[in-house]
């Protein structure tokens, strides 16, 4: 992290100083706004400005880190069980499924809700036929 290391974990930076020394200018502001919006970084808010501290910075970095898949092989038929199981763990099935299961758990929460509501409208409404005035030409 460069300079930071020289910081106190709890010294207070502004967004643009902690892109400025910690990023080297890499990242924008926005972009802690950003982390911070989607729960992997902790900020401050003193008056009207956002700080965060090098701490909150090398958490949210933990939080963001990535392991990249190892690129398959042309050829399937040399690939060993572990590395199949993990490739199908990578593939994006699974993850399409868990929200599916979510989603499907949501509806079913809601259809209760709905059926435990009461009707605000009654069963047999009648609608009025419109009458309809012809204009003078």
């Amino acid at each position: 992290m460069g300079d930071s290391t020289k910081l106190p974990d709890d010294e207070p930076l502004t967004l643009a100083e902690a892109c400025k020394v910690i990023f080297k200018g890499a990242i924008s502001p926005d972009t802690l706004m950003a982390e911070a919006s989607r729960g992997r970084l902790i900020m401050e808010k003193i008056g009207r400005r956002w700080f965060v501290t090098p701490a909150a910075i090398r958490e949210m970095r933990k939080k963001c880190e990535v392991v990249q898949p190892a690129k398959a092989r042309a050829s399937g038929s040399n690939r060993g069980a572990s590395e199949t199981e993990s490739l199908s763990r990578l593939s994006g099935s699974s993850e399409t499924d868990r929200i599916n299961t979510a989603r499907d758990a949501a509806r079913m929460k809601l259809r209760k809700l709905n059926d435990s509501l009461p009707t605000t409208s009654l069963k047999n409404t009648s609608r009025r036929q419109a009458v309809v005035i012809p204009l003078k030409s």
